[in-house]
């Protein structure tokens, strides 16, 4: 496991969800920002039923504990819109 874990990665790991729902979702994101709108990966399998509140969380705390150093952090990935600004590391 990297420090960089995707959340869809763990997701699948967990077993939460299939990895064609992470295509899906991830679909579903590209086509969002092509409208200039973001939104979290997380957020989208909710809506989409891949995943249920209990096991978002569940990732969300696992992705806390890879960087407990900067838990205001969340990688968004390359490019990504922050929805915050954050400091410099």
């Amino acid at each position: 496991m990297t420090d960089r874990e995707l959340f869809g990665e763990i997701a699948v790991r967990k077993g939460f969800c299939k990895r064609g729902d992470i295509r899906k979702a991830l679909c579903r994101q590209r086509s969002l920002r092509r409208k200039g709108k973001h939104k979290l990966i997380g957020m989208i399998l909710l809506e989409q039923g891949a995943i249920d509140n209990s096991q978002l969380i569940s990732i969300l705390r696992h992705m806390q504990t890879l960087q407990p150093d900067r838990p205001d952090v969340i990688d968004f990935g390359p490019g990504a819109p922050r929805p915050y600004p954050h400091p410099a590391p």
